[in-house]
């Protein structure tokens, strides 16, 4: 049998017996002329000087427990959170020292007359009008600085003019120059829980400044009847400095019974 004749590859194009099923110059698979031979499973021909293809390895992925933790990972997760809680520390430790250097000062007038305060000379109540009934809204708050200063009431018939000395620590001060005699203050105590003594405690309504002998949670308003606490919670207490009726600058029995019995 004769060989076939030279035929061109139909890949390079290149000349190449024809009896050779595969082309010498790029390993093309093109068969052959007399045979019908299943081509051999495709390669892929590597040129001559090139460099071989590391073989493939397989990459085992992490779970996120085992990944390793960035920079970005901490500051998140732990750096953040701790430098907000430094940050509320340090800032309620701020705020409280500054409470306790600088009390309230509660101007309430029950004259007749509009009222102006004066402190160190500085206007810092101008005409409050008068109330006859108790109202937080109605009185004026004014902040102190430790130290001694000057307090000036000021009306129509007249001035009251006090010094005021504080100190770290106080818990506040009422100031009602020129006062009525019908219109009395008093803290009260409202208990909640039987281990706490309900009470009511009359300023002396010869003064018109007074300094509180303990911290006040209400000033000009009524405690509420009942509180609600966590169960297993202790027996608690609320003071609210209250301004109430009176008589000739006195509170009557039947009143101071009745908040002794709350």
């Amino acid at each position: 049998m004769l060989n076939p004749a030279p035929r061109p590859c139909t890949s390079c194009g290149k000349p190449f017996p024809g009896d050779t099923p595969v082309c010498p110059a790029c390993g093309v698979w093109v068969g052959t002329v007399a045979a019908s031979e299943k081509p051999p499973a495709p390669t892929t021909a590597t040129p001559p000087g090139a460099a071989q293809k590391p073989a493939f390895r397989a990459v085992k992925t992490l779970e996120p427990d085992e990944r390793p933790q960035s920079s970005s990972w901490l500051m998140e997760k732990v750096v953040g959170p701790a430098v907000v809680l430094v940050l509320i520390l340090g800032g309620y430790g701020i705020y409280s020292r500054y409470a306790q250097e600088h009390p309230d000062l509660w101007v309430v007038n029950t004259s007749d007359d509009v009222v102006t305060v004066k402190l160190d000379g500085k206007v810092v109540v101008d005409k409050l009008p008068p109330m006859t009934s108790e109202s937080a809204a109605g009185a004026r708050r004014v902040t102190l600085s430790k130290g001694e200063h000057r307090l000036e009431g000021i009306t129509s018939s007249g001035t009251t003019d006090v010094k005021i000395v504080v100190r770290k620590n106080s818990k506040g001060f009422l100031f009602a120059p020129g006062h009525s005699q019908s219109q009395c203050f008093a803290l009260v105590t409202t208990a909640y829980g039987q281990s706490v003594r309900a009470g009511i405690e009359p300023l002396d309504m010869q003064q018109a400044l007074w300094e509180m002998p303990k911290s006040v949670d209400r000033w000009l308003e009524e405690s509420p009847p009942t509180l609600l606490v966590q169960k297993g919670t202790p027996a608690t207490h609320d003071d609210a400095l209250r301004m109430l009726p009176c008589e000739n600058g006195r509170i009557s029995a039947e009143v101071i019974r009745r908040y002794e019995l709350r």
